[in-house]
C-alpha cells in the first residue's frame, strides 16, 4: 500500500474512534443538576457495589423500574413516557440505562461507581411526575361530564396522591339546581366514570361509586 493511501487509512481510523467519544443526546443529557437520588425517586430503585479485585478498582450498578410507574409510562404525556438511569463511574465512561420492563437491570465493570441516578430531564422519576391535582383534572374534564339529568359537572378543587385522585364536583342540574360531592378514583379509572342522577357509576355498569 503506497504511503499516502496508509496515512489516509490511519486518519480515517482516527476520525472514526474520535467520533465514538462524542456523546450522543442520551449520554450528553443527564448532567449532575438534572440527577436525582434513588431515594428521591418512587419510580426506580438501584443502587451500587465497589469492590477491589487483585488491587484494581470493579464497581456492580443495578436499577428497577416500580411496577405502578411502568403502568403510566402507556399513557403519560411524551415527556414523562420513559424512564432512564445514569451510572456515574468515576474515571470511565457513564453508563446510560432505559428501562423499559419491570427485570432488573445490572452490570459489572473495571471502575468505581459514584452513584446511581434516575434522569428527571429524560422522563418520568415519581408518579407525581404524571399522577398530579392538574392531570386528575383534565383527565376527568376532558371527557366532558354533563350527562343525562345535569348540563354540566365542573371540578371544583382537586389533589392527588400516589395513583389516587380526590375530585370535587358541582354539577347543575337541568332544572336551575345545584349539586356538589367528592369523587376519589384511580387516575387510569377516571375516563370511565359518568354522573348520572347526582350517582357517579362506572360506565354501564350502574353500581354507584363509593363516597359520591
Amino acid at each position: 500500500m503506497p504511503k499516502c493511501s496508509k496515512t489516509i487509512a490511519v486518519l480515517a481510523t482516527l476520525f472514526v474512534w474520535a467520533l465514538s467519544l462524542v456523546p450522543t443526546d442520551v449520554q450528553a443529557s443527564c448532567g449532575s443538576s438534572n440527577r436525582l437520588s434513588m431515594s428521591n425517586a418512587d419510580c426506580v430503585s438501584g443502587g451500587k457495589h465497589n469492590w477491589k479485585h487483585y488491587g484494581f478498582p470493579r464497581g456492580r450498578a443495578w436499577a428497577e423500574l416500580d411496577g405502578s410507574c411502568y403502568h403510566l409510562l402507556s399513557v403519560a404525556p411524551d415527556r414523562y413516557d420513559e424512564l432512564w438511569v445514569k451510572v456515574d463511574r468515576k474515571s470511565a465512561s457513564d453508563w446510560t440505562w432505559k428501562l423499559t420492563n419491570v427485570n432488573k437491570r445490572e452490570k459489572s465493570g473495571h471502575a468505581t461507581i459514584r452513584g446511581v441516578y434516575c434522569c428527571k430531564d429524560k422522563g418520568i422519576c415519581n408518579m407525581s411526575d404524571v399522577v398530579n391535582a392538574g392531570s386528575c383534572k383534565s383527565r376527568f374534564s376532558d371527557d366532558e361530564h354533563g350527562v343525562a339529568g345535569h348540563e354540566y359537572c365542573a371540578v371544583t378543587g382537586s389533589s392527588a396522591s400516589g395513583l389516587q385522585c380526590t375530585l370535587n364536583l358541582t354539577c347543575l342540574n337541568l332544572a336551575g339546581g345545584s349539586e356538589t360531592s367528592t369523587l376519589r378514583a384511580n387516575w387510569h379509572m377516571l375516563h370511565y366514570y359518568e354522573i348520572e342522577e347526582g350517582i357517579a357509576t362506572f360506565q354501564g355498569s350502574g353500581v354507584p361509586v363509593e363516597n359520591w
